[in-house]
């Protein structure tokens, strides 16, 4: 491996290493908090499936640069078919799952009367189905990656194919292609747009209660340190 890869694999195996160690340790808290019975909410199945999904997406992604650093032959059908089968699921559940917690949410802390407050009593019956179908959709649509890709090793003579590093995929037409792409692309931008109009309604409920309760707040208190504002901000990184 020349040094700029060397480099690029490295970082990227510290940055996988970190966050499976980060992840894993939020999972241990969550086992920990469901084994004690202990601040038990409606959300956390929802993060539990979260950190399951990112762990899939690091460790997929984290394997090829550790074989490769470690010099590791990876000229396999089942490391070309599997690893990015196992990181388009892990992601694709990732959006999924974050979309649905911030819908959770958004019902959670809206008034009477508004849209998201009628699936607050209804939350805690779906949340297990509404997970199942967070999985459901990314199963099917990549299993793609199993079906056309396969090691450059399997058809050396095959120019017709798409090289990408050590794999290859079937080329199609250009009709195929934006077929696939968008049955692969569709579910995530669904997701996407209903997160986004989740967390934006969020945040508009939780600036318009911070209007209505600013003359409770002590003068001498900073604008930005009311909880409606960490709220938002942490609503934005989100």
């Amino acid at each position: 491996m020349d040094t700029p890869g060397l480099v690029i694999a490295m970082i990227i195996i510290t940055q996988t290493g970190l966050g499976l160690l980060g992840n894993f340790s939020l999972l241990s808290h969550q086992l920990f908090l469901y084994i004690t019975a202990s601040r038990l909410r409606n959300t956390n199945w929802i993060i539990k499936n979260l950190i399951v999904a990112n762990i899939l997406v690091l460790s997929s992604s984290g394997i090829r640069y550790l074989l490769k650093y470690f010099g590791v032959s990876q000229d396999n059908d089942l490391g070309c078919r599997l690893l990015p089968y196992l990181r388009g699921v892990g992601r694709g559940v990732s959006i999924s799952t974050t979309c649905l917690l911030s819908v959770v949410q958004a019902s959670t802390v809206s008034p009477p009367g508004s849209t998201w407050a009628g699936l607050r009593d209804k939350a805690p019956r779906y949340t297990c189905p509404s997970l199942v179908l967070c999985w459901v959709p990314s199963l099917l649509a990549n299993v793609l990656y199993p079906i056309f890709m396969s090691s450059i090793h399997s058809h050396k003579n095959d120019t017709s194919r798409k090289i990408f590093g050590e794999c290859s995929s079937v080329r199609h037409d250009t009709a195929r292609d934006f077929l696939y792409g968008t049955l692969l692309s569709l579910p995530d931008i669904v997701f996407f747009v209903t997160m986004v109009w989740a967390s934006g309604s969020l945040v508009c409920i939780l600036y318009r209660h911070r209007q209505r309760v600013r003359h409770l707040h002590s003068s001498r208190a900073a604008p930005a340190s009311s909880p409606e504002s960490r709220a938002t901000r942490t609503i934005l990184l989100l």
